[in-house]
């Protein structure tokens, strides 16, 4: 979108169905071609030359307060702004004494920063790009007042931490700062509590304590909340060293083990007994991750059951190292990127530590991964024009220096070609993507990011058909089919238009927490990159990691309502589509309506919700008792859809039986 700038004002009167929102998963971190599938092979193209050596880019900048003057120690958090996909755990810094921070950031590309200190409202800016330094004003922010209650007896709860996350920061990676993107207080003996310092917009509420959880989403500052807290769930972990003593001051996070899984607890801090607690926690398998600066990290799987208590002992070990070095034809050096792709089997290192896990090569192909824990590990190598190259590792508890060898990367097919804006400008670190096309079940299939002038080239292919996606921040998404090998597989990506609107009700009153979604169904594919929709972003779906959350700032495609009723999403493309509108908690839904999204960097699309509605109770037909969190569809009479509507309303009750079977 974007080529021409102008608004477009659309009206919907309508009323608007809830259509669920299908997360895009993270792709795998590297492409995981076996070295065995490099053979037999057509005779392949020389590789790309080695990209040189990156210069260091940093994103710096001041905070300030309400007042003007220097903010000292307050968490600057910085990480990639991606549409699409999982975020990589931000990288950290502290203000000095002048307000002043540094960020040495991987890429050119625009970088979503946060910005918090005590008793100021944080800061988010979706979309900063290195280069000139910024400065970022916070401000005292707002407030939400309420009450917590005995889910049981509705009694007040006294004693219970209220914490406050600003719904915009959901797609901020993980931040190893112990309260990190929260601001808390705790109830006093008439369960009542207070917020301070909040940021604008709507804010999810977790009520915990011992024994106890609840929460409430999409509340705004200045509303009251009241939240009811029932039987929960806890985790008790110690953290000792390679003596068996414990361990102090370690941090200790909780990640969600399981696809489609919440966002995981706050980090907390182990005590002079090496001890930490967490309290009202949702049952599941989590990961239990723990870090301390003098030793490897660890981490441990438990299964946390409802109303229960689980436990968890992590040992620290010494830090060791893996060493070696990436080769290709004739024993030259390559410049490429190693990872961790399995720990101890199969599974994949926590998401958490996959920054430290993972490393570029030096300019002679030799790489150090620093701080790995004792541990059998499959490492992945990558590099520009190569296919993907697994090696085996094992790292003994005494050993503290594990040398690989040479990794040898073999050209096989590639697919190059360059990604650029409309106006011809190259796009850097865009994330490209190749998978066999059609499917084969197998695991056919790379990904990398193209260079600082757009190009990118994916090696270790065979001949045959692949589907090639790309995405970048700020752009929207495309994709083509090629035979490999391939030259000049060029993309153009336009800028992600920009939708907003109001939500009012039939009396033309603005309507907060109102949960909007645009929908373009994919174009066909064609020459210079044609659009991806959702099929595009199914791509990045197949490597079984948990369902990414929203990015930070304006979403892709989704927005909920602020307090004046007004709205903005990102719109990847122009076309035909559908709006649909829902409550923030979907206990609400509405009809959807399809729309023409012109082809505008901006357009503007008003929503006023009709008076009438559909209401009732949902009980069990044996025992006559209510029902809580079952998918309701109503649709207007059509015989030709009578059985899809009626198997709709049959797997919404039961989801993981007969999602498979919807059309």
């Amino acid at each position: 979108m974007g080529r021409s700038r102008r608004v477009a004002p659309l009206l919907y009167v309508s009323a608007l169905a809830a259509v669920a929102a299908a997360w895009a998963g993270e792709p795998r971190a590297e492409a995981q071609t076996p070295a065995a599938v490099s053979s037999p092979r057509a005779p392949a193209p020389s590789p790309s030359p080695s990209r040189p050596p990156a210069a260091v880019l940093v994103l710096e900048g001041t905070v300030v307060g309400p007042d003007g003057k220097p903010v000292v120690g307050a968490l600057v958090s910085v990480q990639a702004a991606l549409l699409y996909g999982y975020p990589e755990p931000a990288v950290t810094a502290r203000t000095d004494a002048a307000g002043r921070f540094r960020v040495p950031v991987k890429t050119a590309a625009a970088q979503t920063v946060r910005v918090e200190a005590p008793g100021l409202a944080a800061r988010l800016l979706p979309r900063v790009r290195p280069g000139e330094p910024v400065r970022i004003a916070l401000d005292k922010g707002g407030s939400i007042e309420g009450v917590v209650r005995d889910g049981t007896t509705g009694e007040p709860a006294a004693a219970i931490t209220v914490e406050a996350r600003q719904e915009a920061t959901r797609g901020v990676g993980m931040v190893w700062e112990p309260g990190a993107g929260l601001v808390r207080a705790t109830t006093d003996a008439q369960g009542r509590f207070r917020l301070d310092g909040l940021a604008a917009g709507l804010h999810t509420l977790a009520a915990r304590g011992r024994g106890v959880s609840g929460a409430r989403r999409g509340i705004g500052i200045g509303k009251r909340a009241e939240i009811y807290v029932f039987p929960g769930s806890g985790l008790h972990a110690t953290v000792s060293g390679p003596d068996g003593r414990a361990v102090a001051g370690a941090k200790v996070a909780l990640e969600n083990a399981t696809p489609f899984g919440g966002r995981s607890a706050d980090v907390q801090v182990s005590d002079a007994r090496g001890r930490i607690e967490f309290v009202g926690i949702d049952p599941g398998v989590y990961r239990v991750v723990a870090r301390h600066p003098d030793f490897a990290p660890a981490w441990t799987t438990v299964t946390v059951e409802r109303s229960g208590d689980a436990t968890a002992d992590l040992t620290l070990a010494p830090p060791a190292a893996i060493v070696g070095r990436l080769v290709g034809a004739e024993d030259r050096p390559v410049r490429g990127r190693v990872a961790v792709a399995e720990t101890d089997g199969a599974a994949p290192p926590p998401f958490s530590l996959a920054p430290t896990l993972a490393v570029e090569t030096a300019e002679d192909g030799r790489f150090r991964l620093d701080t790995v824990p004792p541990g059998s590990y499959v490492l992945s190598a990558t590099a520009p024009g190569y296919g993907a190259r697994r090696a085996e590792a094992v790292v003994g508890g005494t050993q503290r220096v594990t040398d690989v060898g040479d990794i040898t990367l073999e050209t096989g097919l590639v697919i190059r070609g360059h990604v650029r804006e409309a106006g011809g400008a190259p796009i850097a670190d865009a994330r490209v993507g190749v998978f066999r096309f059609p499917p084969t079940g197998g695991d056919d299939r790379a990904e990398g990011r193209s260079a600082a002038d757009g190009s990118f080239a994916l090696g270790g292919l065979r001949a045959g058909g692949y589907r090639v996606t790309v995405n970048a921040p700020g752009h929207g998404m495309a994709n083509r089919e090629v035979d490999a090998p391939a030259e000049g597989v060029d993309f153009v990506l336009d800028a992600a238009g920009s939708l907003t609107g109001m939500v009012v009700d039939e009396r033309g009153r603005p309507v907060e927490t109102i949960r909007v979604q645009a929908r373009v169904p994919p174009a066909p594919s064609g020459p210079g990159g044609a659009s991806g929709g959702q099929f595009g972003t199914m791509m990045f779906s197949m490597g079984g990691a948990p369902a990414a959350p929203a990015p930070a700032g304006p979403q892709r495609m989704t927005a909920v309502t602020r307090d004046d009723g007004s709205y903005e999403m990102l719109v990847d493309e122009p076309g035909k589509g559908t709006v649909s509108v829902s409550t923030f908690d979907g206990s609400a839904s509405y009809p959807s309506q399809p729309v023409e999204f012109p082809d505008a960097d901006t357009f503007t699309f008003d929503i006023a919700l009709p008076a009438a509605s559909i209401a009732g109770v949902v009980v069990d037909r044996e025992t006559d008792q209510p029902l809580a969190k079952v998918y309701v569809v109503a649709m207007p009479p059509n015989p030709e859809r009578t059985a899809r509507s009626r198997r709709a309303v049959l797997c919404a009750a039961e989801p993981v039986k007969c999602w498979s079977r919807l059309p």
